[in-house]
């Protein structure tokens, strides 16, 4: 859809079809794809693009679809933002949330709901750009807005790729019931450069995450940090021995290695018969923790040799 001007007191839907009992008609459909570009987004209807359910209630969902929405002013409130969703019909089935975005594109804010793949999904050398696309910096190295605000959404998912690219919000990042995922993996990262984080019910949670903020970062008491289960995996690392894994300190009766620096930590603990803690960095003018910052290590447990 593209308008000048847009009122939206209706639907505009593209949900997939549910599923139904009537021979193989069991699994449901995706959600669809809606792109609006307008100067001005005004109304309080909904916009949809979510999955079918699938029959015997969620078992054979469809994934959400793909919502993008580009505009310059707007009176969107919280109940017309809460209107817009791609979502899969149920949290249980193992069908995910879509994507859904919307950009302030003469103000360079975002907000994005039911959920968002934070990935480079084209060439680093592509030359085929326009004033739509997600907004990467001349050098290809992250996403650039002013403000974001991420709610209600079920999963952020941050893939460095290429390495090195990160999230950067010039003023406020304002994450609200809702998780942010990087590659649980020691050697992938969750980056994000701003100038105040503010998480309200919400995790974020990779194998390396790393933080920085010229003003404030606020971790209410429901919000997590998380790098646990996410450093060196089984059986490797510099502090591993067989079925053992060290890093400050050695294990059981002295059978592995200690490693990385008492003043400066920056490694993540090695994998024993399951993975070692990640690392989590953060630099703040002001850190506020209600929540919790967790780098853990993955416990063993009786399951064949785990």
């Amino acid at each position: 859809i593209t308008a000048n001007m847009l009122l939206i007191e209706g639907s505009i839907l593209a949900n997939g079809m549910d599923g139904y009992n009537l021979g193989s008609n069991l699994f449901a459909g995706a959600g669809g794809s809606i792109l609006i570009i307008t100067n001005s987004l005004n109304g309080s209807g909904y916009i949809n693009a979510n999955g079918g359910m699938g029959y015997n209630n969620y078992i054979y969902d469809g994934g959400g679809g793909r919502i993008a929405i580009y505009y310059n002013d707007s009176n969107l409130t919280e109940q017309t933002i809460a209107n817009i969703r791609a979502d899969a019909p149920s949290d249980n089935s193992g069908a995910e949330h879509g994507s859904t975005i919307l950009v302030d594109m003469d103000d360079n804010n975002a907000i994005i709901t039911s959920g968002f793949n934070l990935w480079k999904n084209f060439s680093s050398n592509s030359t085929n750009f326009n004033q739509y696309d997600i907004r990467w910096d001349t050098n290809y190295t992250g996403f650039n807005f002013t403000n974001m605000t991420i709610t209600n959404a079920s999963y952020i998912y941050y893939y460095d790729e290429p390495i090195g690219t990160e999230l950067k919000i010039s003023d406020t990042l304002n994450m609200i019931n809702s998780s942010g995922y990087g590659n649980y993996d020691q050697n992938e990262s969750f980056k994000l450069t701003t100038n105040s984080l503010y998480l309200v019910n919400s995790h974020i949670r990779s194998g390396n995450i790393s933080i920085s903020a010229n003003n404030i970062v606020e971790i209410d008491r429901s919000s997590l940090l998380n790098a646990s289960n996410s450093g060196y995996p089984a059986y490797q690392g510099p502090g591993n021995n067989g079925n053992y894994a060290g890093h400050g300190g050695t294990c059981y009766n002295d059978q592995c290695s200690i490693y990385d620096s008492v003043y400066q930590p920056s490694m993540p603990g090695s994998g024993g018969q399951n993975p070692g803690g990640g690392v989590i960095k953060i630099t703040a003018n002001m850190l506020l923790i209600e929540g919790s910052i967790l780098a853990n290590g993955m416990d063993g447990y009786n399951l064949g040799s785990n």
